[in-house]
């Protein structure tokens, strides 16, 4: 017998066919009542993110097709802003958004690399949704300094051989050994296969992230409007999407990067975002 709590008393029958809640036939009862009973169990949440159904999104990304191609960088961004994410252990999150900053944060270590990712469902890839490891459990949201994530990306050394950028593995290691030397900071770009919600590859389409160490304007908040503990809608989704229900997620579009050379340096695919009725 299925039971669903409604304020100070319990609800026993589908609202739509009038059925007790424990035999219910009609199959879009069914369907609405294991909806209703997931989203009673979802913890509050509330973000800054602007949101988007995943079932909208996943049909307006560039859908891929080369084995190794496709590579593009989705992002929430705005003229301003680009959201970018990471995830810590609860303590140093907490200390993270208190200060505004990972500089003065209780228990963090400048000289640690520290990956940053624009795609939410990657990042979510990697840390299982905050469910992982103690050290992943609380995602934080960055909002960045448009002209400052372009310029990471301007500083940005792949982490691996790419022979469409350098002669040789020696050049490549030569540009390595300067990139750590840059006053700026030492910053490293990976591209990795992206990853559906529940964490199949997407043939064809490729995630960006970035790896920071020793870039003191981000380190600082200089290049940071705000950050934002999203732990709880995170879990929210996570739960939705468990369950095989749709879920809202950040709303991301293909970031566009305007200069020329910048764009053959990341290695950055020409990919095609489709037009979907009710996407915005």
């Amino acid at each position: 017998r299925v039971l669903l709590e409604k304020g100070g008393g319990i609800l026993r029958k589908c609202a739509l066919c009038k059925e007790d809640l424990g035999s219910v036939r009609d199959p879009s009862c069914s369907a609405l009542l294991r909806s209703l009973l997931v989203q009673s169990a979802l913890p509050p949440m509330t973000t800054s993110l602007t949101l988007e159904a995943y079932s909208i999104q996943k049909q307006v990304w560039p859908q891929g097709g080369k084995s190794e191609g496709g590579k593009c960088i989705l992002a929430q961004y705005t003229d301003e802003h680009v959201v970018v994410y990471q995830a810590y252990n609860s303590s140093l999150a907490q200390s993270i958004v208190k200060k505004q900053s990972f500089l003065t944060a209780e228990g963090y270590s400048p000289s640690r690399m520290t990956w940053i990712k624009p795609n939410f469902l990657w990042m979510n890839y990697r840390s299982a949704w905050g469910t992982k490891d103690k050290n992943q459990t609380n995602t934080l949201a960055i909002w960045l300094k448009r002209k400052s994530f372009d310029t990471l990306l301007a500083h940005a050394t792949h982490s691996s051989f790419q022979p469409e950028l350098h002669s040789s593995k020696q050049r490549w290691n030569e540009s390595v050994e300067i990139a750590k030397k840059d006053p700026f900071g030492f910053i490293r770009l990976q591209w990795d296969p992206d990853h559906t919600p529940t964490g199949e590859k997407v043939q064809g389409r490729r995630a960006i992230q970035l790896g920071l160490k020793g870039v003191k304007s981000y380190l600082s908040g200089a290049d940071i409007l705000k950050i934002e503990d999203i732990t709880d809608f995170v879990s929210a989704q996570r739960v939705l999407s468990q369950a095989g229900e749709d879920f809202q997620m950040p709303r991301e579009r293909v970031y566009v990067v305007e200069d020329i050379e910048l764009k053959k340096s990341l290695m950055l695919d020409d990919v095609t975002e489709n037009v979907v009725e009710g996407a915005s």
